[in-house]
């Protein structure tokens, strides 16, 4: 006789480790690649809210920072913004960024709060539309 709960169970245990282990390696490895792309970020004047992290590829912080932070740039509330890009260095330097990382909260295209440093309490206040202290 043949129980098709078991089979169910198994083909579903089976589909969680694979899934689990795809989303791992997304976060390992995936992240490491992509923080290396220096691509110009645009402030959008009509958007009500915009994170933006300023990093620098080279720098070893901004690299845990990006990893632990990444799956909030797929979800669109956060973008990642390389200062090695020139564009981007030009909009750092004039919002007085010297430190990297920072992360600066827009609305409507006007600064709201500006966080440097790397502590996640403080990243997750300023995510939340709230402020932080300069680290």
């Amino acid at each position: 006789m043949k129980h098709p709960f078991r089979h169910f169970l198994i083909n579903a245990v089976i589909g969680i480790v694979i899934a689990t282990a795809s989303l791992s390696a997304l976060y390992v490895y995936a992240p490491k690649a992509m923080i290396n792309v220096a691509t110009p970020i645009t402030i959008n004047a009509q958007k009500k809210d915009q994170y933006i992290l300023y990093y620098s590829p080279t720098c070893s912080v901004c690299q845990e920072v990006y990893r632990t932070y990444f799956w909030r740039s797929v979800t669109g509330q956060l973008k990642f913004a390389s200062v090695a890009n020139e564009q981007n260095k030009e909009a750092a330097a004039a919002l007085g960024i010297t430190k990297v990382p920072t992360l600066v909260h827009y609305k409507k295209g006007k600064v709201v709060t500006q966080y440097t440093g790397h502590q996640e309490q403080q990243i997750d206040k300023v995510l939340a539309g709230g402020k932080a202290g300069e680290h």
